[in-house]
């Protein structure tokens, strides 16, 4: 141990630069405060991210869920008033197009344990 306390520099936002298929810029800024991963490539979704919910005790009402993803969202809920994140649901979440037919390019971990 040290005698001096080092101190952490703090990150205060993210912005994410994104180009739709269709050509459209779009930035996105992310508050820290509620998020605490990052995830926008098949490999870190699919092998870190996806995997991390067959162990994580995470579920979402239906109205959350279709909040956080859109509509399309209830194809993967269907009529359950509630779902349990897993590595699968997340897998989903991650291929599902959304209302233009585009799939998403990033994935979060929120503060609350949920996928965003």
């Amino acid at each position: 141990m040290t005698d001096k306390i080092r101190k952490r520099a703090k990150l205060t936002g993210v912005t994410l630069s994104i180009l739709d298929p269709d050509g459209t810029p779009r930035n996105i800024t992310l508050d820290p405060k509620h998020a605490t991963g990052l995830f926008w490539s098949d490999e870190t979704v699919l092998q870190i991210f996806a995997p991390y919910y067959d162990n994580a005790q995470s579920e979402m009402t239906k109205d959350e869920l279709i909040n956080r993803f859109g509509p399309e969202a209830e194809k993967i809920i269907g009529k359950s008033p509630n779902i349990k994140i897993t590595k699968n649901v997340v897998e989903e979440l991650w291929n599902l197009p959304d209302a233009n037919g585009h799939l998403r390019a990033f994935m979060i971990k929120t503060n609350d344990c949920y996928p965003g």
